[in-house]
């Protein structure tokens, strides 16, 4: 067990003036490393972000959050990086220190929970999802996935194995106006249907699809596509 695993921060913004001050003050203070990957904000992000760190630097949207995430991926140079996005805000610092401090040698990614929730008139929406967000610095690890990319596959393909922790994330961007939000989910709509097309088999697409047609009040569309990820999925999914 390495007890000085250090860590890099990996960020990718957009338009995201408001959220990405929290995000970076609640990572600040355990990385030397934190890189912020701009896809061409017309705000003041960068320089909110150049507050926090000097790398951060300009990537060219192409409809593909993976290949912008593994370009920010490219640019650590810690041992490990956390992949933290500006909505998000880590809870439990000293948690995740303790983690990193104790990792055995054949993990490659950790499991962080992700407390998602969206205030209504009626009250509070809270979700709660288990996701990889910490893993090793190891160039087979990456992304894959133009939305809702993930790097669970590749750290298994690449021979390690994962860990569950108690590392927590509040996110918050579910947390927009009627009109913000409906825009998010028609931009992930268009992605996701790009995305299946190219890989129609792929249950967690499929049922990230239904999801969104759910939340675009597209009841016929979303019964469809879980019910064609029930059908695909295996125990190893995420689904």
């Amino acid at each position: 067990n390495n007890t000085n695993n250090s860590l890099s921060v990996c960020i990718i913004a957009k338009n995201e003036e408001s959220m990405i001050k929290q995000c970076l003050e609640s990572v600040k203070d355990i990385s030397n490393d934190i890189i912020v990957v701009d896809t061409g904000s017309t705000d003041n992000t960068k320089s909110i972000a150049l507050e926090y760190t000097t790398k951060v630097l300009n990537y060219e949207w192409n409809d593909d959050f993976a290949a912008a995430r593994n370009y920010c991926l490219k640019q650590a140079k810690n041992d490990f990086i956390l992949s933290i996005d500006c909505d998000e805000r880590l809870i439990n610092p000293k948690t995740l220190i303790s983690k990193l401090s104790s990792i055995k040698d054949e993990i490659g990614g950790v499991m962080v929970k992700v407390v998602s929730y969206n205030d209504k008139k009626e009250g509070k929406d809270i979700f709660n999802s288990k996701m990889v967000r910490l893993f090793r610095n190891n160039p087979n690890i990456r992304f894959e996935g133009i939305i809702h990319e993930q790097v669970l596959n590749t750290i298994i393909a690449a021979g390690f194995k994962l860990s569950d922790s108690e590392i927590e994330f509040l996110h918050e961007g579910y947390n927009h106006d009627a009109l913000t939000m409906r825009k998010k989910q028609k931009r992930n709509l268009d992605l996701l249907i790009r995305q299946t097309k190219s890989n129609p088999d792929n249950a967690y697409n499929l049922f990230q699809l239904a999801r969104t047609y759910l939340a675009l009040s597209d009841l016929d569309n979303a019964e469809k596509e879980i019910n064609k990820a029930i059908d695909l999925s295996s125990d190893d999914d995420s689904v």
